[in-house]
């Protein structure tokens, strides 16, 4: 939650005017409390599928039907990290953040990051987030994608939306940083993309 609100400010958004940031597929809602501390006249409000024990401040929202209970363009930023690669829906849900939202930030896992590589070889299998299971599961990554393949579409959907896109790439903190540069489909850990108005 710290790194998407240094990754915001490092951006066009200035969080310090906006009024509504909403966070889809929020999970235990932690960048509320994070936002919040730091911008207090900023509204953050959750959605996500399940709503966990004891959590505040959630709203519960099918993100397969991707649908958003806001007009166009009436939330200042909206937030969706680590969560369209769980989706089957996520490239109309991807519109609908575009939809209304003025500012959008998406964060993706590399899905081929070379310790991912490293336990499909040593395992033999790609489960639990990929893979056959005996079981169905509640939850798995039914998206599987290279750095390259992320990117060309965050920039389609930019381009779709008359959307100006910052990329940033996070090496994995393991390794030196160049490694993210000379082959980013092992080395780059997390894409985010920031979609702001033109």
């Amino acid at each position: 939650p710290q790194e998407i609100v240094r990754l915001l400010e490092a951006s066009n958004v200035d969080l310090a005017k906006a009024k509504l940031l909403i966070d889809v597929g929020c999970g235990p809602n932690i960048l509320r409390d994070v936002a919040v501390k730091k911008y207090p006249s900023l509204s953050v409000v959750g959605y996500d599928q399940y709503i966990l024990d004891g959590v505040r401040d959630i709203r519960t929202v099918d993100l397969e039907n991707a649908k958003l209970p806001y007009a166009d363009g009436e939330v200042d930023v909206a937030v969706c990290s680590h969560v369209l690669e769980h989706v089957d829906n996520a490239h109309s849900l991807t519109d609908e953040l575009c939809r209304v939202a003025k500012n959008v930030i998406i964060l993706l896992p590399n899905s081929i990051l070379w310790t991912t590589v490293a336990k499909v070889v040593l395992r033999r299998s790609l489960l639990p987030m990929v893979g056959l299971p005996l079981e169905k599961p509640l939850d798995r990554h039914r998206w599987i994608y290279t750095v390259d393949e992320a990117t060309r579409w965050m920039q389609h959907v930019a381009g779709k939306w008359s959307r100006n896109l910052d990329v940033l790439y996070r090496t994995d903190w393991r390794l030196p940083t160049f490694l993210g540069r000379v082959n980013p489909d092992l080395f780059v850990l997390e894409m985010s993309y920031v979609l702001t108005p033109r």
